[in-house]
């Protein structure tokens, strides 16, 4: 544990207990509890999700509409998907299709309403396995004209450009 030095600061005196990544301190008989960011390089998905949905709460609904269509687009598409996956990686179509029906399940579940509570939006999308298909669709929408560029910026730094599934249809 460290401790700062006392600070003046508008005729209130705050002291700081430094611990790890958590602070507290005493202004005017309060005590005010404050956690630090973790590095970028630190931080999983969950984090980064939980970042982007307190930063860009505004644009939540907008990125939940884009989950939905991307859940609509491989649900609708679901046959021609399976019979042209090709696994060269980590995933299955199996896997990429549990992950599509418990993001079309969670949107389904939660009346669409999930964009009205960033730390749930945050939650339900980015943990686990789950924030691979969110991830996507992230990408994706940050590369449409609907994303504005504040937020695609932040997609691209969060996130990454880097498309996870590459799309090529079939001309027969």
């Amino acid at each position: 544990m460290t401790y700062a030095q006392p600070l003046h600061k508008t005729g209130q005196i705050f002291s700081v207990l430094i611990n790890q990544s958590q602070a507290t301190a005493f202004a005017g008989g309060r005590f005010k509890k404050y956690t630090y960011m973790k590095a970028l390089n630190k931080m999983d998905n969950l984090d980064k999700g939980t970042l982007l949905s307190k930063l860009f709460p505004e644009a939540l609904q907008g990125i939940q509409n884009a989950i939905e269509k991307q859940c609509g687009y491989f649900l609708q598409n679901e046959t021609a998907f399976r019979e042209g996956w090709h696994q060269k990686g980590f995933f299955t179509a199996e896997f990429w299709y549990r992950l599509v029906e418990n993001a079309h399940k969670t949107i389904e579940k939660n009346d669409r309403q999930l964009w009205k509570r960033p730390n749930w939006f945050a939650d339900h999308f980015f943990d686990g396995h789950n924030s691979l298909f969110t991830v996507h669709c992230l990408i994706e929408y940050a590369d449409s004209e609907d994303c504005n560029p504040d937020l695609t910026q932040a997609i691209h730094l969060l996130f990454g450009s880097e498309k996870l599934l590459k799309i090529i249809p079939n001309d027969n």
